[in-house]
């Protein structure tokens, strides 16, 4: 049975461990916090006790992928907020976009609380008269916890002010949306820990470095290496050597096999001189839009071909383009497809499903996404009527061929990959070419392939001749995201000075792999190859 604490009759023992508990962020987050279900523990972690102990007012976690930053972050500001000190006050967690913000909220604050250890934390939630939300959490004590994402501009952060603030993924935070963020935590005692891997040199994020006093684990301790620190900037850097997840046989094989960029920014985390290794670097796009009504009217009477690009996923990113009589591409308009799958609220809004296994939801959810977002495509080609569909291929190949059934000659999947050619083949075939019975011509599969850095490298030439136009008229939330996006893709490596030939990484950058796709029909060489079975 457990003990019964009388509040008003205190023994010194207890006076002790609860000055601690609430002083020490560290000592509460392995008393109070689980993780996968076990009690949370610095054991494998010791470099991050003197980071928790950190009341500076400015925390750099310069550290690399698998060292626990976010863990780390979001422990410290969440022992602020349910702790007597913290009664009333308010923290906003923010990053590039709205996933990587809400990831913060699902994945670590709210587990801390409604998963805590004997549940001592859960009436935090379960008691608190409002939000129980994946961008804004109420406590039962008066504070309050946001996330959302600061996307180009940081117009989505804007709003109360708070004490406590929380960065994510900062080497693609812009310049513009941290001074937001400035304005916005600004109450008294304020905190903001902001973290990152590495990046170019030069960056918003490579100037907060610099800024702090730089300290380097040795082990055992941290030693600051700064002298000529700002005050209040605290600044920690890792690589992922002293990672508990890393091996000497996994970082050499890193070291091998990725592209040296790559392996600066995610496993030394080093900031290197990056000149020109963003296509389409924020402060140069945001010069591109055009919010003009008389320009915005020349630019739409003077296209003479449309085209749709769509990058598929979990959040599927469109965009409308237009071509212009001088070959100057016009974005008309662009938006993305959630996640059905998605919840806002955590309590009794999911989807009910009827799959036993993981496998099964997950199947479940996926066959959910694709006809959300085939019915989303399908609508958006009725009305904008393009001539070119232009989607990536994804991995079964099954979102496009619905959609080349329905709207057949128009509909490309595009491939990529290394090809000795720099333009695109265009590839025409029965898909059921084993068949001696042809399938009608509104059932073929039309196919793009490309090299994937000759197709990046078309967008990135346009935005560097500033030929490129971004139509804005209401300033749109979408826009701002659609500028985010962009300035997220990078180049990560320069194979050889005689062919320049340069790899770009767009994974996370969807609204530039689809700018891709939509301009591939403009291409300035463009050859048809028609497969078709013997004797046709």
């Amino acid at each position: 049975m457990q003990q019964q604490i009388d509040p008003n009759n205190l023994t010194k023992d207890q006076i002790v461990e609860y000055t601690r508990i609430q002083n020490d962020s560290a000592y509460f987050s392995e008393k109070f916090f689980t993780v996968n279900g076990e009690p949370y523990s610095l054991d494998k972690f010791p470099y991050a006790r003197d980071i928790y102990k950190d009341e500076s007012e400015f925390i750099i976690l310069f550290l690399a992928r698998s060292l626990t930053k976010s863990t780390i972050a979001t422990n410290k500001i969440t022992h602020k907020l349910v702790t007597l000190k913290g009664k009333g006050k308010s923290a906003i967690a923010t990053a590039p976009t709205d996933n990587q913000a809400w990831r913060l909220t699902k994945e670590i604050f709210r587990p801390n609380i409604v998963e805590s250890q004997h549940r001592a934390l859960n009436k935090l939630i379960e008691a608190a008269n409002g939000s129980d939300q994946v961008g804004e959490i109420d406590l039962a004590n008066g504070s309050k916890w946001t996330s959302k994402g600061a996307w180009a501009t940081g117009k989505a952060i804007r709003g109360p002010h708070r004490h406590y603030g929380v960065v994510d993924e900062m080497q693609d935070m812009t310049r513009t949306a941290w001074y937001v963020l400035l304005e916005v935590v600004n109450l008294p005692g304020r905190q903001i820990i902001a973290m990152g891997t590495g990046g170019p040199q030069g960056t918003l994020w490579h100037e907060l470095w610099e800024k702090s006093d730089k300290k380097e684990w040795n082990g055992k301790r941290w030693t600051p290496t700064n002298k000529n620190a700002t005050q209040g900037y605290s600044g920690y850097h890792l690589s992922q050597e002293w990672s508990p997840f890393e091996t000497p046989a996994t970082l050499a094989d890193k070291k091998k096999s990725y592209p040296k960029t790559l392996y600066l920014t995610e496993v030394e985390c080093a900031f290197f001189n990056g000149a020109g290794l963003k296509p389409a670097p924020y402060e140069t796009t945001k010069g591109l839009v055009v919010t003009d009504i008389n320009e915005t009217r020349r630019l739409l009477n003077s296209i003479t071909t449309k085209s749709i690009g769509i990058d598929w996923g979990n959040v599927t990113r469109w965009i409308v383009c237009g071509m212009t009589a001088t070959n100057e591409p016009v974005l008309i308009r662009t938006g993305s497809w959630g996640d059905p799958n998605e919840v806002s609220e955590f309590e009794g809004r999911r989807v009910k499903s009827s799959a036993t296994s993981a496998i099964e939801r997950e199947l479940e959810a996926n066959e959910r996404r694709i006809r959300k977002h085939l019915s989303d495509a399908i609508n958006l080609i009725n009305f904008e009527k393009p001539d070119y569909v232009m989607c990536d291929a994804g991995y079964s190949k099954k979102m496009p061929q619905e959609l080349m059934a329905m709207f057949p000659k128009k509909v490309w999947a595009v491939t990529t990959g290394d090809r000795k050619e720099s333009f695109p083949s265009w590839t025409v075939k029965n898909k059921d070419s084993d068949s001696r019975q042809l399938l009608p011509k509104e059932q073929w599969e039309y196919f793009c392939d490309v090299d994937h850095s000759a197709m990046c490298e078309i967008l990135e030439t346009h935005i560097t001749n500033k030929t490129y136009h971004i139509i804005d008229i209401d300033q749109s939330q979408s826009i701002d995201e659609y500028l985010l996006e962009l300035n997220m893709a990078d180049i990560v490596e320069v194979e050889s000075r005689e062919t320049v030939k340069r790899r770009y990484s767009i994974t996370r950058a969807h609204s530039y792999a689809a700018s891709c796709y939509a301009l591939l029909p403009f291409s300035k060489r463009r050859r048809k190859q028609t497969m078709l079975p013997m004797g046709y």
